[in-house]
């Protein structure tokens, strides 16, 4: 499968002289989501071409509706989306950029247009500006799909999709109980040596065959959706034949799930066919044709549907469904254009522009770009061996010279482009140089100044072993002794700060309050009578007693509350058999349970006090468990504490002794990690790296070579 061209190659000449621009009517316009933001998809029917627009390029033209001078347009938006959003040079720089056939125009101009892109189709009949996706388009296919499409949409149903889901549960049961086997078949069938002109023959249709079926596949699922298929043809990706279905037109899908159908249709029955040749296989007797056929068809079509197509690498099935996913157009051809002047700017120090993305792209174009440009290198380097050794092989010394000329009439395209730039920068770099006049000394400073930027910044690591506790901890204590007459928890149970865990009840406790509160209602009415009597002297006495009371009395009704045993903080009760205590007596002090608030986890380690200047306060670390080996954990540097502290932190590395004397040369980092899904718990163990500031691995090394040194003389 693979895409068509987005954009169309035509003059603008009409566009520029048009005072009123209209859009045309007949455009097919798909409104979408792409990584969070809104984008309207144009499609010219007639043409297969498609342009994407944000929210304010569409307004534009949804504006030009033939009614509207460039001014007008500019009012219009700047009324829509605020002033100064666009000016009237902004709009007819934009309607200028466009593509011409967005517009009205007359009918000579569209028959123009198409008789261009008929032209257009017919060089690239056969396309080889790629030698490793060289296509070969063959026919439209459109029609035949529509013809077959209603005899197939039952397969486009929840009953087909749940039967395909149970083939493969099925398939994955025969293979896993003679795995070992298939793995070894799977290697001898794709090794074409020691086999008959039958086994190739064999071979070959069968390969055709499931190729057909797959594209097949991708195109009734765009025609399902309804889209239409303009091409299918023949192609070799990385000198390996293909077939390819042009289904471009899912670009104006309404939703992702129809363009993930599309992409993956073809796997998906593949996959089918894969699970019923394993059927055939397995049930038909040994030796037999049926079954013979079977396991070849098995072990062809599970290699290249689950090996070759999803490679993201080659534009197969898996590339189209990480663009998707990734949300990026056109992610093969615009990583190589930013990479190559991302290397041009950086690396060859060119002045020129890089294009204007997101940091999230620029993560992506640069690390696909360098990903599927080793793999291009990786495969052009296996070729170009087995040719030298075929030639090698056939003429000697002489077949050297064949392999480089058989490489350059590959790569002849490239190497012309490199060899044209070079014989036109080469004088300008040839005067510059010979202008720059250096000694032997600020020769050798350079070069070595230069391998010391290329270097790339790396963060530095420091390293430790762990024990993991709670973010929070909290034990629940009997202020006042009591009898546990109820108790609402268990191990394991959350509580909210503040819930109610357990209640003591202790008769001797409710008395005094209740004989402090009538002494003090004595007090109180005596020093009132005192008062009103005139007796300062039983007045100041009832006044005494009336304080004491009421101190003690705020005492025992504190003591009292507090037989309602609440939760300090939110969290998980961690204390076993905590259910089984009704009818306990605990005394003053005693401990009923221990709260952990397992929303974050916490780590303490050990870092060494040279190491202290790259921890800082928040910076960024990374955990791993070893209950979750395949698992990365983010946190950060919650605070950095005296190692000689106190609270004596939790490590699994043992602190340094000089004379059996602990050396106070460490320092306690506490770290913090989210932990929303409550995967961590405390006694876990693992090896956390605190990231430092980024610097040039040079001067990483050097700086830790300084400091043996000064370590050593001092």
């Amino acid at each position: 499968m693979r895409f068509g061209p987005t954009t169309l190659k035509t003059s603008v000449s009409m566009a520029r002289g048009l005072r009123r621009p209209k859009l045309r009517t007949d455009l097919q316009i798909s409104e979408q989501v792409v990584a969070g933001e809104t984008s309207f998809v144009i499609k010219i029917p007639e043409l297969f071409t498609f342009a994407r627009y944000g929210p304010l390029e569409y307004s534009l033209l949804r504006l030009a509706d033939g009614t509207r001078t460039h001014a007008e347009i500019a009012g219009a938006i700047n009324q829509e989306h605020g002033e100064g959003s666009v000016t009237e040079e902004d709009v007819a720089e934009f309607i200028e950029s466009i593509n011409p056939n967005f517009l009205e125009r007359g009918a000579a101009e569209r028959n123009l247009a198409i008789l261009e892109k008929i032209r257009e189709e017919r060089r690239e009949r056969v396309n080889t500006s790629s030698l490793l996706y060289i296509h070969f388009s063959a026919w439209n296919p459109d029609e035949t799909l529509e013809r077959i499409l209603p005899y197939l949409r039952w397969m486009y149903t929840r009953g087909f999709v749940i039967f395909s889901l149970f083939l493969f549960f099925v398939m994955g049961v025969i293979l896993a109980s003679d795995w070992t086997r298939i793995q070894r078949d799977t290697i001898a069938f794709y090794t074409f040596s020691n086999k008959s002109a039958y086994d190739l023959w064999i071979f070959w249709v069968l390969l055709f065959l499931v190729i057909g079926v797959h594209e097949f596949g991708h195109g009734l699922t765009c025609k399902n959706f309804g889209g239409e298929v303009p091409q299918m043809g023949f192609m070799l990706i990385y000198f390996g034949p293909a077939f390819f279905t042009d289904t471009t037109d899912m670009h104006v899908f309404d939703k992702t799930s129809k363009r993930q159908w599309t992409i993956f249709a073809g796997l998906w029955i593949e996959m089918v066919i894969c699970a019923l040749a394993t059927l055939v296989w397995y049930f038909a007797p040994p030796g037999s044709f049926t079954g013979d056929l079977g396991y070849k068809l098995l072990l062809l079509t599970g290699v290249s549907g689950l090996v070759f197509n999803l490679n993201p690498l080659m534009k197969y099935d898996g590339y189209y469904a990480l663009g998707q996913y990734l949300e990026v157009d056109n992610l093969r051809e615009d990583s190589f254009e930013y990479l190559k002047l991302w290397v041009e700017r950086y690396v060859l120090r060119q002045e020129v522009e890089l294009p204007a993305v997101s940091k999230r792209k620029r993560r992506i174009f640069l690390t696909y770009g360098i990903c599927a440009s080793l793999y291009s290198a990786l495969i052009i380097y296996v070729f170009g061996s087995f040719m030298k050794n075929v030639f090698v092989r056939w003429y000697g010394d002489w077949g050297y010279v064949a392999t480089a000329a058989a490489l350059y009439f590959m790569l002849r395209k490239r190497v012309n482009k490199v060899t044209a730039a070079i014989r036109i920068g080469w004088p300008h770099a040839k005067e510059k140089f010979m202008a720059w006049k250096m000694t032997r000394g600020q020769t050798v400073a350079v070069a070595a100044a230069g391998l010391l930027l290329v270097l790339p910044p790396t963060a530095t690591k420091i390293g430790s072993e762990f024990v993991l506790e709670p973010g929070a901890r909290a034990e629940v204590r009997a202020i006042a002794p009591g009898v546990l007459q109820q108790e609402g928890v268990h191990e394991g149970a959350r509580v909210e700060a503040g819930a109610v865990l357990g209640v003591l009840h202790n008769a001797q406790l409710e008395a005094r309050a209740a004989s402090l509160t009538e002494e003090k209602a004595l007090a109180e009415r005596g020093l009132l009578a005192a008062s009103g009597a005139g007796d300062m002297t039983a007045a100041q006495k009832f006044s005494a007693e009336y304080e004491r009371v009421k101190v003690e009395l705020a005492e025992a009704l504190r003591k009292r509350d507090a037989l309602v045993l609440r939760a300090p903080i939110a969290g998980v009760v961690t204390t076993p058999g905590v259910e089984r205590r009704a009818g306990e007596y605990l005394a003053e002090g005693e401990l009923f349970v221990i709260l952990a608030d397992r929303s974050t986890a916490r780590a303490r380690v050990l870092v060494r006090d040279w190491e202290l200047q790259d921890v800082a306060e928040h910076a960024t670390v990374k955990m791993n468990v070893r209950a979750y080996p395949y698992r990365t954990f983010s946190g950060r540097v919650r605070a950095m504490l005296p190692a000689a502290a106190a609270e004596e932190p939790v490590t699994a590395e043992k602190m340094p002794e000089r004379a059996g004397r602990p050396l106070s040369n460490y320092f306690a980092v506490v770290l913090e990690f989210s932990n929303t899904d409550g995967a961590l718990t405390e006694g876990m163990t693992g090896t956390a790296k605190i990231y430092g500031v980024r610097r040039p691995l040079a001067w990483q090394w050097a700086r830790g070579g300084w400091r043996w040194i000064k370590s050593l003389i001092w």
